[in-house]
């Protein structure tokens, strides 16, 4: 059977990630497995890997990347010991990835799109003073709800410049296994995020503007009936989907003024807040506790940083 993505597949069934992950992991595999004569008739070792990738100049990137579907590939087998011997090679992989990553500058879509936080502050308080004056004793159009929405996620980001999980995020549940608001606290609880792992549950407390909008939001949702549960609905009245909801606001950005022609989705408007933050916490600590309530570590938000 020849070795390509669908074979290891079938070999990672044990591995304990998502689907996504487990074909990232199946393409490299079979990256190698087309380019190395030692697949034919067998697994190549450490040394023979490392040795294709010094010979053949790839990419740091690419070799992290190799190198960590092998370890994955002898971790499902059971073969600790194979497994232990890319330790070193990932860990030079990873040094250089950092070296080139700190040395890069602003791409030309970075430069055209990233926006000053000083503006998204100006633009997020217009925002909200014309939401209050909505008559709310009345189910609002769809280009009312999309303000109100939009007012809710800038007002969210400009204290915790989360990932796309504010799309999953619940209301009226208590349920220690999904991404939630408790309305007893006024928090956020976060279950399902990237760093779980290694973070646990994350929770953000509500400052009063957010509470006070999450409020209009729930009235709004109970006027036309939707009992979804979902925080964010599209304008079909739906719960967005990730990249449902990464459309959406760079669709709503647009009203931003000076925005009107960049594109500015979720990255572009994390980063923005996330640089801006990171020039004024002098101390290690702070830029951890931030870091952590973003959802990453202290070291990306130093590559987060503009150079």
């Amino acid at each position: 059977m020849a070795k390509d993505k669908a074979y290891f597949l079938k070999e990672l069934e044990k591995c304990e990630v998502s689907e996504a992950t487990k074909r990232t992991y199946a393409y490299n595999l079979a990256w190698m497995a087309k380019r190395m004569d030692e697949w034919e008739t067998g697994t190549p070792d450490c040394e023979q890997v490392v040795g294709y990738m010094t010979d053949n100049n790839v990419s740091p990137a690419r070799r992290m990347n190799s190198y960590t579907a092998m370890k994955v590939l002898h971790n499902c087998r059971g073969e600790k010991e194979c497994s232990e011997h890319y330790k070193v090679p990932l860990s030079d992989c990873k040094k250089c990835v950092d070296q080139e990553y700190c040395k890069q500058r602003k791409t030309a879509h970075q430069k055209k799109n990233w926006v000053d936080f000083s503006c998204i502050k100006k633009f997020a308080k217009k925002l909200r003073q014309d939401v209050y004056g909505y008559d709310k004793n009345r189910p609002w159009t769809k280009d009312e709800y999309a303000s109100l929405q939009l007012c809710f996620i800038l007002q969210v980001h400009m204290s915790f410049p989360i990932r796309r999980d504010l799309c999953t995020l619940t209301w009226g549940t208590n349920d220690d296994t999904k991404n939630h608001i408790d309305l007893e606290k006024r928090e956020m609880v976060w279950n399902q995020h990237k760093v779980a792992k290694h973070y646990g549950q994350i929770r953000h407390k509500l400052s009063r503007e957010m509470w006070k909008l999450f409020t209009l939001i729930r009235k709004q949702q109970k006027m036309r009936e939707i009992d979804s549960g979902h925080v964010l609905l599209n304008r079909y009245w739906r719960p967005l989907t990730k990249n449902g909801y990464s459309t959406w606001l760079v669709r709503e950005m647009k009203k931003c003024p000076g925005c009107e022609e960049k594109c500015i989705g979720v990255l572009i408007l994390r980063h923005s807040v996330i640089t801006h933050k990171t020039r004024h916490m002098p101390t290690l600590h702070q830029r951890e506790e931030f870091s952590r309530s973003c959802m990453h570590s202290a070291h990306m938000n130093d590559l987060y940083r503009v150079h």
